[in-house]
């Protein structure tokens, strides 16, 4: 775009789909960028934060939009979180974690002996 004149307010539906598409894009790129670097802790306290003051109703249609967007990207990285959390523990369970029971414990430490 560099070079070019931005284009006037009274654009056509096309021209302003996609200059909004792009800035959406950006938007988007911005937003991941900045969640992908919380942790799951700090995303949900983010999430929670943002439910409170939508369910608040002080916010405006626009504040709104926006607050559901971050949400659903919040929501969507706390997911992705867990999931990875999850296949870790799937992982532990499944190579070195075996069940504990006070009679192996005791046999393992009398072997030793």
């Amino acid at each position: 775009m560099a070079g070019k004149a931005p284009k006037p307010v009274g654009q056509t539906q096309a021209d302003g789909s996609a200059l909004t598409s792009s800035l959406s894009a950006e938007l988007d790129s911005a937003i991941g960028s900045a969640i992908d670097s919380l942790s799951y802790e700090q995303a949900f306290a983010q999430l929670e934060t943002l439910v409170d003051s939508m369910e608040g109703g002080a916010l405006t249609l626009e504040a709104s939009v926006a607050a559901y967007e971050r949400g659903a990207a919040l929501a969507a990285h706390c997911q992705k979180r867990l999931q990875a959390a999850e296949i870790q523990v799937r992982v532990l369970e499944e190579g070195l974690l075996k069940p504990f029971s006070m009679a192996s414990a005791t046999a393992n430490a009398g072997a030793s002996e």
